[in-house]
């Protein structure tokens, strides 16, 4: 079967998500193209493109994280007022149990999580955030 050259090519067989089994036995998201989302992750932060995220737990230890983090403003009433949307996005293995409400420092500020979504597979997660 050929492709119509006008038609765009369909990538969704390729973006599909296989489950395998990682190394401790659990099952970890995997593309087609076989990159996990931690792996891809990690190269991120070693190529210094990820900020540290902090949370405290409720034992009292932090957890740490690298994490995407954007700061872009939003002029707002014809130019006379700016509106932030700080918004973060990482791997969901990485924060485990992040709920709306948890308070994060994220390059020695505050932030609380006002909204959680899930992208893709579910092995990435974007959470909209409101500085304190």
């Amino acid at each position: 079967m050929t492709r119509d050259p006008e038609q765009p090519p369909d990538f969704t067989e390729f973006l599909r998500p296989e489950i395998s089994s990682g190394g401790n036995g659990t099952p970890t998201m995997v593309s087609r193209a076989g990159v996990h989302i931690e792996a891809l992750y990690a190269a991120a932060a070693r190529a210094g493109m990820l900020k540290r995220c902090n949370r405290k737990l409720a034992d009292d230890t932090v957890q740490t994280a690298d994490v995407g983090f954007a700061r872009p403003d939003e002029t707002l009433l014809d130019g006379l007022a700016v509106a932030p949307d700080v918004v973060m996005t990482f791997a969901a293995s990485s924060l485990p149990g992040l709920k709306t409400g948890d308070l994060l420092v994220i390059e020695s500020q505050p932030y609380q999580v006002r909204d959680l979504r899930v992208l893709g597979d579910g092995s990435e997660v974007r959470a909209q955030l409101t500085r304190l």
